[in-house]
């Protein structure tokens, strides 16, 4: 970033903004194994989230919360006693258990349909050994460009998609859209938190 400056004696600056993006996973909760609400939970505790920042993005970024359609979480308060954010050791005994518990106490393949550049790519590159390690899913990458990633996701033709989205859009009411309303491109499934 310093050449950059030094090279157009200082009309160009480059900067690294920690956190102004969003890598996102999309469970197909359309199909299995993620029909099932234990093999979500499973996942989502068996995610080594501090590996993925560190590896995937070099450590600039942080962990983020359970961000779907009608779900805001405080970071602070979703850390708090959650072992998904802390004790590696009980969180992957709880989703061993629940694998266990849906019918996959050996694991189980799924595809992940992702796009071809980073950090969506490395982030999958991250998490594929580190699941087949901690709880024996193998994942298998299908990197593709982002245009038939997006028709893959919308589509369900895998088990998960991957695709980051940056701050990009002046208006954040278009972004949190973007997950949270119904019948749209990065809610292809239609999830939202059931009320009551």
């Amino acid at each position: 970033m310093a050449r950059l400056e030094d090279d157009t004696n200082g009309q160009v600056r480059a900067f690294i903004l920690e956190a102004s993006g969003i890598q996102a996973f999309f469970l197909n909760h359309d199909k299995p194994p993620f029909d099932d609400a234990r093999v979500r939970r499973a996942f989502y505790l068996g995610l080594d989230r501090d590996l993925g920042v560190a590896k995937s993005i070099l450590g600039f970024g942080q962990p983020g919360t359970f961000f779907a359609p009608g779900v805001v979480e405080d970071l602070e308060a979703l850390r708090a006693g959650n072992s998904a954010y802390g004790d590696r050791a009980a969180a992957l005994t709880e989703a061993r258990q629940l694998l266990t518990e849906a019918g996959y106490p050996e694991g189980f393949e799924i595809t992940l349909n992702v796009v071809n550049g980073n950090p969506s790519l490395s982030s999958a590159e991250v998490v594929a050994p580190q699941m087949r390690e901690d709880l024996n899913i193998d994942i298998k990458i299908q990197p593709t460009d982002l245009a038939t990633m997006y028709v893959g996701l919308r589509d369900g033709v895998a088990n998960f998609d991957s695709v980051g989205t940056g701050i990009i859009l002046r208006d954040p009411g278009d972004i949190i859209n973007q997950f949270y309303l119904q019948d749209v491109l990065r809610n292809p499934h239609n999830w939202q938190k059931r009320r009551g």
